[in-house]
């Protein structure tokens, strides 16, 4: 028996090793956006500004393919930034000087990102119920879920004269929230000079309206040559649009 145990256990310890590596292996690489991509972009002195909110579970699970469908849920709102410095000199981003002003008037600071992450890491859920790997497997499916989520927390520090910088800031924003009318996002940048740059952004966004396919007009046929036709005839136009013309024309 003792042996047959030594087996049980060594091929218990090959399959938790197999998850932790799985689970904690690297984060997909977050894809750089150009500044035009972003839908909210402010530029002061120089120094651009661009803001991009994942206000809904779509947007935030395709940036964090683990576990980002959750967040909203959670009550948080992922900020994806970026910043240019067109400035002839170095620029400091600190996360602390990140703010979000609610349309009650009411002013939060950006989350540590330890904090953030807390908000929204995976329970233990069926994890626990496997023999041995208990806690040691949700451990590992923690690790993997926190790495891809730091991975792409905007870097704090200076940013040199001519160079961007990009990443997520995060807000705690009420679950129960569906709009984000009359919300803005604030940064102030400093300079080594002790000059500031304030930023002041308003952002729009909605959870509540889902896109919907709109179905093309149907295009009416010509009449028979000879008879005049009882409605618009619409015939492609060489851009690609459509001319539409009455039956008086």
């Amino acid at each position: 028996m003792g042996r047959w145990r030594q087996v049980y256990a060594g091929a218990w310890g090959f399959l938790l090793a197999y998850l932790v590596a799985g689970c904690a292996s690297g984060p997909p690489p977050m894809l750089a956006l150009p500044m035009d991509a972003y839908p909210f972009r402010q530029e002061q002195a120089g120094v651009r500004l661009g803001v991009d909110p994942l206000f809904s579970k779509e947007a935030a699970l395709t940036a964090f393919p683990r576990g980002g469908d959750t967040f909203a849920d959670q009550g948080l709102l992922p900020v994806r930034v970026m910043i240019e410095n067109g400035s002839t000199e170095e620029i400091s981003v600190e996360r602390g000087n990140f703010g979000m002003i609610l349309p009650d008037g009411q002013s939060d600071v950006a989350l540590n990102p330890q904090d953030a992450f807390g908000m929204v890491k995976p329970t233990v859920g069926y994890w626990a119920l496997l023999p041995i790997l208990g806690q040691a497997g949700s451990a590992a499916r923690e690790i993997g879920w926190e790495k891809q989520f730091l991975s792409r927390v905007l870097q704090e520090g200076p940013v040199p004269a001519g160079k961007p910088v990009s990443g997520f800031v995060f807000f705690y924003f009420p679950e129960g929230e569906q709009n984000l009318a009359g919300t803005r996002l604030t940064l102030a940048i400093k300079t080594p000079s002790g000059e500031e740059r304030a930023f002041s952004i308003p952002l729009q966004g909605r959870r509540d309206i889902q896109s919907r396919t709109v179905a093309p007009p149907p295009v009416s046929k010509p009449a028979p040559s000879g008879q005049p036709s009882d409605g618009p005839v619409q015939t492609p136009g060489a851009g690609g649009g459509v001319i539409i013309k009455s039956p008086a024309q």
